[in-house]
């Protein structure tokens, strides 16, 4: 009988670049989101995967390294196409996946509960943008 070695926490950069890049291959594939990411607002994922590195490692170790604004950026993808709790929810469930893969722990617990937070964060702000008078 073969034991099964159990997956490592989340405990650095490198470990959150891992997850963002599995994200993308899944993503990439994914009938909804695919399409947002390789045709409506194609990304550059040399450039987009290290902004998100430092997002998350930002929120998961206080680092501070992350110098964007996540809430425009996502307001602006809005504008081009409507963003869904369909768009919020699939990118949630990938997310979480691509955290499972390859981690397990306290710190990939409170990762998938800050996504968690995140898309629900993500979806009154898109919701808010569309607004008279919107003040971000």
């Amino acid at each position: 009988m073969q034991l099964m070695k159990s997956k490592p926490d989340i405990s650095s950069s490198e470990d959150i670049r891992k997850i963002i890049e599995l994200f993308y291959v899944f993503a990439y594939k994914d009938d909804l989101l695919g399409p947002i990411f390789l045709k409506i607002f194609p990304l550059d994922l040399d450039k987009h995967i290290p902004i998100t590195v430092d997002f998350w490692d930002s929120i998961l170790f206080f680092s501070a390294v992350y110098k964007n604004n996540v809430m425009l950026k996502h307001i602006l993808v809005n504008k081009k196409i409507k963003l869904t709790k369909q768009h919020f929810d699939r990118w949630l469930k990938i997310f979480q996946h691509s955290i499972d893969e390859l981690f397990a722990g306290e710190t990939a617990d409170l990762m998938k509960q800050k996504a968690d937070l995140m898309a629900q964060l993500m979806r009154i702000k898109m919701r808010d943008s569309e607004q008279t008078g919107f003040i971000q």
